[in-house]
């Protein structure tokens, strides 16, 4: 019994953690097109970075049913290619900042949002929202 315990913990520690603290911080929460802004998440895979207006940002929401009650990250079936979501760049494993140039967009409130293939299982992966940025002329 206690051998069979000790598999199964073994076994639980090898499994990869869950993203639920996978976020991203900006270091300015205002700027203007062309500025260099640097975003910073956690080191752990392969992130997708997108400057999205706000009220385009899906909300968590519930989970599919599974009998408990929890709120979800909302999901895309591969990188999100939205009208009007700008891709900024890509964080790597063992890189936590990525630096990039405010595009040109109209002024306005956005959202820093991260698109993590590894955070659902199968083809879809989570989009996590962030910090806001608020573009200026």
């Amino acid at each position: 019994m206690r051998r069979c315990l000790v598999v199964v913990l073994v076994a639980l520690a090898a499994v990869p953690s869950a993203r639920a603290d996978i976020t991203v911080r900006l270091d300015h929460s205002s700027a203007r097109a062309g500025d260099v802004v640097r975003a910073t998440t956690v080191e752990c895979c392969y992130l997708s970075l997108y400057l999205v207006p706000e009220r385009l940002v899906p909300p968590e929401g519930p989970c599919q049913p599974t009998g408990h009650a929890a709120i979800c990250a909302p999901s895309s079936l591969g990188p999100p290619h939205r009208r009007n979501w700008t891709w900024l760049g890509r964080f790597f494993p063992h890189r936590r900042n990525l630096w990039f140039r405010v595009p040109r967009v109209r002024p306005g409130a956005y959202q820093a949002v991260v698109y993590c293939p590894p955070c659902y299982k199968g083809p879809r992966g989570s989009l996590i929202a962030g910090d806001r940025l608020n573009v200026t002329r």
